[in-house]
């Protein structure tokens, strides 16, 4: 009975050190220096983390976002590429033309990562790439919606459900 209560305290105690290491770890350095700034990466991956969050980074960059698609005959919808200007109140004079903003942004196109061994062709990873072509924000906001996904692209539909939405801003600064 003695030696199962030894070991029953000494597991514990081995448990408590453990702990109190991870923590110690998590905390960081324990000295005043500041964190070396890493650069940023070429590519900047932002997943389904990043919902409703803006994210920061530098002109040049590629941007890749990551969502994934784990239901059958469902797929996520990228966001126009190039979002329509918001209506006007009224038509301009010819003196009154004003240019369009620089884009923040340019669409690089899709692609996508099947899981293995799925059992439907629209489970697995959908990419979307972007390369920050200007400075400024840029919101996008995916849809994952029934019935698409890869290997249905081409079914007809009587309706669409949207399952859920993704949104992020994009926040592009000069790499100064």
């Amino acid at each position: 009975m003695k030696s199962k209560n030894a070991a029953w305290w000494l597991g514990t105690a081995v448990i408590c050190l453990l702990v109190i290491t991870c923590r110690a770890a998590e905390d960081g350095p324990t000295s005043k220096e500041e964190p070396k700034k890493l650069e940023s990466p070429a590519i900047v991956t932002i997943g389904e983390d990043a919902n409703q969050k803006v994210i920061e980074t530098v002109l040049g960059r590629e941007i890749e976002v990551r969502l994934i698609g784990d239901r059958r005959m469902t797929g996520w919808c990228a966001p126009d590429p190039w979002p329509a200007p918001p209506p006007k109140k009224r038509a301009p004079g010819p003196k009154e033309k004003q240019p369009e903003p620089p884009p923040v942004m340019r669409y690089l196109g899709p692609s996508f990562e099947a899981t293995p061994d799925a059992k439907d062709s629209a489970i697995g990873t959908y990419i979307f790439k972007y390369r920050a072509v200007g400075t400024g924000e840029r919101t996008l906001a995916f849809n994952y919606i029934y019935p698409d996904g890869h290997g249905y692209e081409n079914m007809p539909r009587l309706a669409t459900q949207l399952v859920r939405q993704f949104t992020v801003t994009v926040r592009v600064a000069d790499a100064k």
